[in-house]
């Protein structure tokens, strides 16, 4: 197997350097700050049309029903 070597000198295989780049870029934080980026200009626009109160009730509501998840899950099952 191939080897890479990491900060320090120590050497780790390629399978586990990849796991630990996509377990950065797909950590907590990372899903949050594109949640919020994808929720946000929906928020915006009910803001401006209905009022703050309407928009975060409905903002609550779409991640009650996680729909931010269900969008993702159709986006990876037709794509």
């Amino acid at each position: 197997s191939m080897k890479c070597e990491v900060l320090g000198g120590s050497f780790r295989s390629s399978a586990e350097v990849v796991a630990s780049a996509w377990q950065y870029i797909f950590s907590q934080s990372l899903l949050v700050v594109f949640l919020l980026a994808q929720m946000a200009p929906v928020f915006c626009e009910m803001w401006l049309q209905e009022g703050v109160i309407f928009a975060v009730r409905r903002l609550a509501l779409q991640l009650l029903t996680l729909a931010p998840v269900m969008f993702i899950f159709q986006a990876k099952i037709i794509g």
